[in-house]
């Protein structure tokens, strides 16, 4: 039903412009799939994203499985690849461990938005 997925879409798109504003600034070091030798991963140069953050305790199940408390949500409205290995500086400076990374689908296969938990 690709009409849905225009639908939603779409409004993943408004509230993309309604919320620009309120948007903060992260910093997205994304793993570049390589190690240190000492087993630490690897990460592209940071680039600039917008993101709706959102302070909030949430109990999430983590990668491995564990279940743990989230202290921090972060939105983007929009299909951005994040991996739990990636870094993420938020706007305050600091660069939390991803907990987990959940990227909504709509009918057609494709990725609406990108939610991160740290």
């Amino acid at each position: 039903m690709a009409g849905l997925s225009d639908v939603v879409r779409k409004a993943v798109a408004i509230a993309n412009s309604t919320t620009a504003t309120l948007q903060a600034t992260v910093k997205h070091a994304a793993f570049d799939k390589t190690y240190t030798r000492s087993g630490q991963p690897n990460h592209k140069t940071a680039v600039s994203r917008k993101a709706i953050v959102e302070k909030k305790q949430e109990l999430k199940t983590a990668i491995d499985g564990s279940e743990r408390v989230s202290q921090t949500k972060l939105t983007f409205l929009g299909a951005i690849d994040v991996d739990v290995r990636d870094t993420i500086t938020l706007p305050d400076g600091t660069s939390p461990t991803i907990l987990a990374v959940a990227s909504p689908l709509a009918d057609d296969g494709t990725r609406l938005i990108t939610e991160v938990w740290f």
